[in-house]
């Protein structure tokens, strides 16, 4: 059965990368604004709202991998290499595949699979009939130039 994917752009959040440097949040969220200037971006495009422990709505910032590893490269190796070890294990998370979600997702899943798998016998056969036929060619040959 083939494994299903799900497109997904992988994020780590500036609360993340504060934790795994040591950092205060603040301070890790300024650094990021001062780069995303520097890059000349729009630092409202990595901007997430979520809740902090006293229910107040705060900003955070989603990086992708690439401004993470831009971020970081002002920061001491311990901390970078926290952080990259943890980009690894987003990886391998998203590299598993996703499970369907409900029965109707599973059985379309199945479905899509098994149509794939018969396109696939399909080509093998029809790949076999070329290869007899080949095999056949080349016999002949070889009798003619044998003869």
């Amino acid at each position: 059965m083939q494994n299903l994917t799900i497109a997904q752009t992988l994020t780590m959040s500036s609360r993340e990368i504060a934790e795994l440097t040591e950092k205060r949040h603040p301070d890790v969220k300024r650094d990021i604004e001062r780069m995303i200037f520097d890059l000349q971006g729009d630092v409202s495009k990595f901007a997430h709202i979520y809740l902090d422990s006293m229910n107040r709505q705060q900003t955070e910032y989603l990086l992708d991998r690439d401004h993470t590893e831009c971020l970081l490269t002002g920061y001491s190796a311990v901390h970078r290499m926290r952080v990259i070890k943890r980009w690894h294990d987003l990886e391998k998370l998203a590299a598993t595949p996703a499970l369907p979600e409900n029965y109707i997702s599973a059985l379309e899943a199945l479905l899509e699979s098994k149509k794939s798998e018969a396109a696939l016998v399909l080509v093998n056969k029809e790949q076999e009939a070329e290869i007899h036929d080949l095999k056949s060619l080349f016999k002949e040959e070889s009798v003619k130039r044998s003869v």
